[in-house]
């Protein structure tokens, strides 16, 4: 059990120190796939993609996590994004 927590201990430094720099890099944007070492903007193809709702989540997430405003702003600018979603009948899935 020990080796499992020293595992999930190490990945979530991993995640946190890694996250800024994706997040930055990506802002903006909603990643889906990436092309050339870079995430494509799935927000181009259109919003009611049904995916596009996991990058928010995490950004929620991180920031309950860290308190970093990077995470609030990105997040609240993708609910903005999101919100043509919500006004196209026929693009809500599920």
């Amino acid at each position: 059990m020990e080796e499992i927590n020293n595992w999930a201990d190490e990945a979530l430094e991993k995640l946190i120190k890694k996250m800024p720099a994706v997040v930055t890099r990506n802002s903006g944007r909603i990643p889906y796939l990436t092309k050339d070492g870079l995430y494509e903007d799935m927000s181009e193809a259109g919003y009611c993609w049904w995916t596009n709702g996991f990058w928010g989540g995490v950004l929620w997430q991180m920031h309950n996590l860290t308190g970093d405003e990077l995470y609030l702003r990105e997040a609240k600018l993708l609910e903005e994004k999101l919100d043509k979603n919500l006004m196209d009948p026929f693009g809500m899935d599920h």
